[in-house]
């Protein structure tokens, strides 16, 4: 038992070393990143222009954020990368389901997975609007061809109606023995037809006209209504509505940590468990394990402990049971709450290289990942080459400390929060 104990730890650590690479390649290929001009072509994105420069060409997938805490991915590219390269499956559109499933626009996403991509940094989160000319319903437009393409089919159209009617006028006159004789086979083949510019223009408005007729009305609550009746603002992630945050902070860090060691996480409700990892792509594929999560405060039972056991069994699945401790993550939760509050304050931030810098604070996660606007570098004489920095995304761990200016922090708060971290060792 202990030998296969340790050899399940090996493999989890070979797979952890060897995880990161698609992600890593990923970032760095800069083909898969959405330009400015089809965020406002292709997606409908109004104010790109509020949008950081430095987040602006690292966005790789744009999701929209509808009502009732509901995620979609509305563009067969960002359900394609979304699988291909973050590894993230969604639940597929179950009405029009495509081959592959996960381009089965729109694909629906947890709140969980958008908010993984948006710590990495890969994704924009966009909120709905529909357009006032759109209100109710929306005409479809159809992809009209360049003018030359449709000159050149409506002189094809021109020659193809003469040569038919050539060929219904000799089929009339002819009898069928002489239909028979080749000459009279391949008359309309080698007679050449002139067309006029009137008849052309004729063929050309017809052709358009054609065009103009396969437009289709769609009615607002359609999957197409919302793709071109409506109009995309950047947003931030909304407050989390999850009654249970707790719950929702153990998930979180449970799918973060196995998503980074390279597992595929679906929901794994069906199965009784809150996860179903995957260490193989999904599609065609059986899930490796099935995922329990259980605070470490909470007592499970044997009978609890053979029931999952037996359901594992029966699917041909392992078990794997998460025990993740509480009182940390609250800790945690609460520092970072309190930080989230200075977003929009100046902060210092002296990093382990002696390089110190002061700006904006734009955003914070709860590794400490920051982005700063307005960057000015405290010692330009010593580092000429940050002078020209206007903005900046600093890793957590380069961070040696964060000063904060005295106006902007609520010192009860975190005497609070100091008080309940000191007496908490007392206390177990």
């Amino acid at each position: 038992m202990e030998w296969e104990k340790n050899n399940e730890i090996k493999e989890l650590q070979s797979i952890e070393r060897i995880m990161p690479g698609v992600a890593s390649n990923t970032l760095s290929d800069e083909s898969l990143y959405i330009d400015e001009e089809s965020l406002k072509s292709i997606y409908h994105i109004k104010n790109v222009d509020s949008i950081s420069r430095y987040n602006l060409q690292k966005i790789f997938i744009v999701v929209i954020h509808e009502k009732n805490d509901n995620y979609f991915l509305y563009h067969k590219r960002d359900a394609k990368i979304a699988f291909e390269k973050f590894r993230i499956y969604g639940e597929y559109n179950k009405n029009h389901v495509k081959d592959p499933k996960y381009l089965s626009i729109p694909v629906k996403l947890s709140r969980i997975q958008v908010q993984v991509m948006i710590e990495q940094g890969v994704c924009l989160l966009c909120q709905r609007y529909v357009k006032e000319e759109c209100k109710g319903q929306v005409l479809i437009p159809v992809d009209i061809p360049p003018e030359e393409v449709i000159k050149k089919n409506a002189i094809a159209a021109v020659k193809g109606r003469k040569r038919k009617a050539v060929q219904n006028l000799v089929s009339v006159i002819c009898n069928e023995q002489n239909l028979e004789n080749q000459d009279n086979k391949n008359y309309d083949k080698s007679t050449s037809f002139d067309v006029s510019t009137e008849e052309v223009e004729e063929a050309i408005e017809e052709l358009k006209n054609k065009l103009c007729q396969q437009r289709r009305v769609v009615k607002e609550g359609t999957f197409e209504y919302n793709f071109y009746g409506c109009y995309y603002l950047p947003c931030e992630l909304p407050p989390n509505q999850d009654t249970d945050i707790q719950r929702y902070g153990s998930k979180l860090k449970v799918f973060r940590d196995l998503w980074r060691k390279g597992f595929w996480l679906v929901d794994g409700y069906k199965f009784g468990g809150d996860y179903l990892a995957y260490d193989k792509i999904p599609v065609g594929n059986h899930s490796r394990f099935i995922v329990n999560i259980s605070p470490s405060s909470k007592n499970i039972t044997p009978l609890e402990l053979i029931a999952a056991l037996r359901i594992a069994t029966q699917v041909k699945k392992e078990l794997l049971l998460v025990i993740t401790d509480n009182e940390s993550l609250c800790k945690n939760m609460l520092f970072y709450s309190f930080f989230k509050s200075l977003v929009g304050r100046e902060i210092v931030v002296e990093l382990k290289n002696d390089i110190g810098m002061s700006g904006i604070l734009q955003s914070v996660d709860q590794y400490l990942n920051v982005k700063l606007d307005q960057v000015q570098v405290l010692d330009p004489e010593r580092f000429p080459h940050l002078i020209t920095a206007k903005n900046c995304f600093i890793r957590g761990s380069t961070v040696r400390y964060i000063q904060l200016n005295p106006k902007n922090v609520d010192t009860e708060l975190l005497h609070n929060a100091t008080r309940k971290e000191m007496t908490a060792p007392v206390t177990k």
